[in-house]
């Protein structure tokens, strides 16, 4: 009987190790052969002469590791066979955490980083726009729906919080916040500075997407406000794309916009206003023109919202050309589609929405700064385009 029980506890110390053994194995390939660490851009981000702020996208591999180091089996699991049903397809590390702020990709039509307010460093997570010139962040006088699920500024915290007051409205194209002015220390990756921005205390008029959204706040990085090239403080990194950069000039101070001649399809429009945000998930266009543009492509509109599917290799999507006097950048249909379902016939989201600015004005989103990397030059007052690298 005692000879039993030893051998019972072997075969248990057995299966531990082998456990062991295989989880360790499982993690090394995972870690330093399927998805290695992207040393060249650590390189990059550690002898740059300028302050970066690098990208980290979250994926599966991501999310597999941090169920791993905290024992969540079922989410580990879980995080698993989504992990290898996706076929080892999701993007690869960029930074390093001490550097960088991590953008997290939400279905590549959001991303979102990590920055601090006050010296107390109070986190929150923000997207960073081109689109809008303020930052934003809900307050902890804040009472409204949705902010009961966010992170909240509270200036008794801070001993560096200064006070200002003046009451203050955002808007943007999916609604409206308001609320006051302070001033604080702002931090972004290793940078800190005073900075005024916005304590919203309403976001009624932002919703539902505000609730729904996995960010507390907005860092404007649009004209008059600052000025921060590709999120590269003080120059421009050129290991970061390929060939020449070529600069379009502003046509207005307000937003960082251009002219340019769009041809999408048998489309044309002379001299059209493009306005480059990176807090626009799709590419924009007037409802009147993309109605026109659709017919006859095979894209069905989604019943009661402004979006539009199609089979993701539908033949008869162009490719979209914008032209200036002196460039032209072009936009296949791989960058503006967006897989939703994949089932025997793959389904595709058109990133191309309807949106009624001015008659003649686009809003090139993140689907075209996924092809051109793009630098912002409040000095020039230029925009300026390269293809970017797609692997670093």
């Amino acid at each position: 009987m005692k000879t039993w029980k030893i051998q019972k506890r072997f075969q248990i110390l057995y299966v531990f190790f082998f456990l062991l053994i295989t989880g360790a194995l499982f993690y090394y390939l995972i870690d330093n052969v399927l998805f290695p660490k992207n040393k060249k851009i650590n390189e990059i981000m550690n002898t740059s002469k300028h302050v970066i702020i690098g990208f980290s996208i979250e994926n599966s591999h991501d999310r597999i590791m941090k169920t791993v180091k905290q024992h969540r089996l079922k989410n580990y699991i879980k995080e698993s066979l989504k992990f290898f049903k996706t076929g080892l397809t999701q993007k690869p590390h960029l930074g390093n955490a001490g550097d960088s702020v991590t953008l997290n990709d939400v279905a590549n039509v959001m991303y979102y980083g990590e920055a601090q307010i006050g010296d107390n460093k109070q986190k929150f997570a923000f997207i960073f726009d081109t689109g809008s010139a303020n930052l934003w962040v809900p307050s902890a006088q804040c009472n409204t729906i949705g902010c009961k699920t966010k992170n909240l500024y509270d200036s008794n915290k801070s001993k560096t919080y200064e006070k200002d007051g003046t009451k203050v409205e955002m808007n943007y194209v999916s609604g409206t916040v308001s609320g006051f002015f302070s001033k604080d220390i702002v931090t972004i990756a290793n940078l800190s500075f005073p900075y005024k921005f916005i304590e919203v205390t309403d976001t009624n008029g932002f919703e539902p997407a505000y609730t729904l959204g996995q960010f507390d706040g907005i860092v404007g990085l649009g004209w008059k406000d600052l000025s921060i090239g590709y999120l590269t403080i003080g120059g421009i990194e050129d290991r970061f794309y390929e060939g020449q950069l070529t600069y379009e000039k502003l046509n207005h101070d307000l937003y960082w916009q251009v002219d340019l001649d769009l041809h999408f399809g048998n489309l044309t429009v002379e001299k059209a206003t493009a306005i480059v945000d990176s807090g626009t998930s799709s590419i924009t266009a007037p409802t009147e023109f993309l109605n026109k543009f659709f017919e006859g492509l095979d894209v069905v509109k989604i019943p009661f919202l402004p979006l539009y599917i199609t089979t993701c290799n539908n033949p008869k999507l162009p490719t979209l050309e914008f032209r200036s006097a002196t460039n032209v950048y072009t936009l296949e249909p791989e960058y503006y589609l967006q897989q939703i379902f994949d089932f025997g016939i793959s389904l595709c989201m058109v990133s191309i929405i309807p949106v009624d600015l001015n008659k003649n004005t686009f809003i090139l989103g993140d689907p075209f700064m996924r092809k051109y990397f793009t630098v912002f030059d409040y000095d020039n007052h230029t925009v300026g385009f390269a293809l970017a690298k797609k692997k670093l």
